[in-house]
């Protein structure tokens, strides 16, 4: 113990340390075991942030999660012209879960709006409780597909006239579809019944003829599926090269895009010509 210590004082720096995060202040933990929660306690430290501090930068490499105590943060997504702002979080939010469930680079960046209290909890714990707690994992999972489609959709220049009231609807039609590492998305010859934008991830694209060629790689913000034979089935395999984030763009969703605006549904129409051109 030193000096600028007593008894007294250590126990209260224990039992602030210890009520950081509870399921009141933040409805995602809503019904967690208390041993859990005391988990994601002793792994927590709180963080005085200062306004406008960028917090995350897209494409770090940093899998904590942050629960926002006071104070209020900004995500923004880099897009031609200048980066997308997507809706603010306040007190009772959290951000950092696509690093936290996914293992890959910050999908956004993070800035506080103004001086805030901020509950970072290390990497390591996380793990931990969401290998033993489903319904957390489940609803961790749920706020970033949300999330990532919202940001992918404003931040893509096909639909950048959608208003944000059509962003929403239209993230909230489709779910986002996880296609793991070494696995197809759809294989050459099959009937496909959507089209699928890449949101994260990278994709080889095969043709089997007599040899298997590779005819492409897509990555991010690109096209899936449009070029068909026929018969309406794939003309290629699409491989996933890594664990992949897809939007699907089935019948239903197109129709309701249209349904939101007609320019944007034929500005899509251009671009999923453009790519199935450019790949034949």
């Amino acid at each position: 113990m030193d000096g600028n210590s007593t008894p007294s004082t250590d126990k209260k720096r224990l039992s602030s340390q210890s009520k950081l995060l509870d399921g009141e202040r933040f409805p995602i933990l809503q019904g967690m075991a208390p041993l859990l929660i005391d988990i994601l306690n002793g792994a927590s430290n709180l963080m005085h942030v200062s306004e406008g501090v960028e917090l995350l930068h897209e494409g770090d490499s940093t899998h904590d999660l942050y629960f926002i105590e006071t104070g209020s943060v900004i995500i923004a997504k880099h897009a031609e012209g200048g980066d997308k702002m997507l809706p603010r979080l306040s007190a009772g939010d959290m951000f950092g879960e696509f690093g936290t469930l996914r293992g890959k680079a910050r999908f956004a960046s993070v800035h506080t709006l103004e001086q805030s209290r901020i509950i970072r909890v290390k990497q390591e714990a996380l793990k931990q409780v969401l290998d033993v707690d489903v319904a957390f994992r489940e609803r961790l999972t749920q706020v970033m597909n949300r999330r990532m489609l919202s940001s992918f959709i404003s931040s893509h220049p096909v639909f950048q006239d959608l208003s944000e009231h059509a962003i929403i609807k239209l993230s909230k039609a489709s779910p986002l579809r996880l296609v793991t590492y070494d696995d197809f998305v759809f294989r050459q010859g099959e009937k496909l019944e959507a089209v699928y934008m890449i949101v994260s991830g990278e994709a080889e694209l095969l043709s089997k003829g007599n040899v298997e060629s590779l005819l492409a790689v897509r990555r991010d913000n690109d096209i899936l599926g449009a070029a068909r034979d026929e018969s309406g089935n794939a003309a290629y395999s699409a491989y996933a090269a890594c664990d992949m984030e897809l939007f699907t763009l089935d019948e239903d969703t197109l129709a309701l895009l249209r349904s939101l605006s007609a320019k944007v549904a034929d500005k899509l129409d251009a671009f999923l010509t453009k790519r199935t051109l450019q790949l034949n």
